[in-house]
């Protein structure tokens, strides 16, 4: 149960990264062009394709029959070829697919019960030594299965010599191609609409370089370093937990320095506070006096001048005014009208107090008690 439970597993994961590696290959591909090598044992058909259209091809025969064993003969078709890309103008390093004849091939149909990719690619190779007649690990196969009724797999498998598949990615090099796979047994424009649908080519190939991407990935799978990567990521978040906790430890204890510097200003700017507000109070307090020296200097010389101007039977009870407006107002007594009118006349007569006017006059038996306002333009 555990070990089905881990291939359906191993077979999401390689579903999921068969489904991004196909859609990141139709990305890579739309805008590129694709040459097609349709190599028989008598001519060579080239045609080269977009993603929509087959832009041009051409067909030449070539001057000797495929003989097996014969080197010579790839030779002859790097001529043949050599002469269509001067005349098509083909770039360099365009991506190339190689289509053989199946009677350059060894080819061998197989009826096989249904069998999951995995077992498929286990079950091929095992297949392929019972008929390929020869040695093994001097060939490359491929195949290509499809599903019949009553659960039976129809496989087509193919298998040529290591060495025949060599010399065509050596002429393809010499050709300035990237060659990305052998194919046999299928019709060009199958394999324009494949290529540029993303699909890989890798069980369909004879190219026989390295290894598919599902066995990397089956192999990636049951080796240890995906237990070596858990372990890994285990000791990383130790060490980050760690890290953060001596973060945290490291910023609380810079808080709370920051805070005991924070109350350390805090004192002192209270006291700068406090002396700045005893240093407005003292320049209020020395604006104040000052004024009020001014008054005083201002009263009193006004005061002097009003008692100068004072007439015999007459004599000030109040004196009220303010130095700034320089408006005064004198209460007093006097015997009779005549003393009134002489005080009167007197301060009139002083050139720095300006207008002398009687307020109110009230007689109180032989008293005749008196209210005067005047301006003082002396000061």
């Amino acid at each position: 149960m555990l070990n089905q439970r881990k291939a359906d597993g191993q077979e999401k994961y390689i579903s999921a990264w068969r489904n991004l590696r196909k859609q990141w290959q139709r990305e890579g591909r739309k805008q590129k062009q694709l040459v097609v090598l349709e190599v028989s044992s008598t001519n060579v058909q080239v045609s080269c394709w977009q993603r929509d259209c087959c832009l041009w091809q051409k067909e030449k025969a070539l001057p000797q029959a495929w003989q097996e064993g014969e080197e010579s003969w790839w030779q002859q078709v790097k001529e043949v070829l050599l002469d269509v890309f001067i005349w098509a103008r083909v770039p360099e390093m365009v991506d190339t697919i190689m289509l053989l004849e199946e009677q350059l091939v060894f080819s061998e149909q197989l009826e096989l019960p249904l069998l999951q990719e995995k077992q498929l690619l286990q079950a091929i190779p095992w297949e392929a030594q019972q008929l390929v007649p020869w040695e093994e690990g001097t060939y490359n196969t491929a195949f290509a299965a499809s599903e019949v009724e009553e659960g039976k797999l129809q496989v087509q498998l193919w298998a040529w010599p290591t060495q025949q598949a060599q010399l065509a990615r050596d002429m393809t090099m010499e050709l300035h191609l990237k060659l990305r796979g052998i194919l046999v047994g299928i019709k060009k424009e199958r394999v324009q609409q494949a290529w540029y649908k993303g699909y890989g080519l890798q069980n369909w190939s004879l190219h026989g370089v390295g290894v598919s991407w599902q066995g990397k990935a089956e192999q990636l799978l049951n080796s240890e370093y995906p237990k070596k990567f858990c372990k890994a990521c285990l000791a990383l978040s130790v060490v980050l937990y760690v890290v953060g906790q001596a973060s945290c430890y490291l910023a609380s204890w810079s808080l709370k320095s920051i805070n005991q510097e924070i109350g350390q200003y805090t004192l002192w700017q209270q006291r700068m506070e406090r002396s700045q507000r005893l240093e407005a109070d003292l320049q209020r307090y020395h604006s104040m006096d000052k004024r009020m020296q001014e008054n005083a200097s201002r009263m009193s010389s006004t005061v002097q001048r009003i008692g100068q101007r004072m007439s015999a039977g007459c004599w000030l009870e109040l004196l009220r005014g303010e130095g700034k407006s320089k408006e005064w107002q004198l209460e007093g007594s006097c015997y009779g009208p005549e003393a009134l009118h002489r005080l009167l006349e007197n301060l009139e007569q002083d050139p720095k107090l300006t207008q002398v006017r009687l307020l109110n006059s009230q007689q109180h038996g032989q008293r005749l008690s008196f209210s005067l306002g005047v301006k003082d333009n002396g000061n």
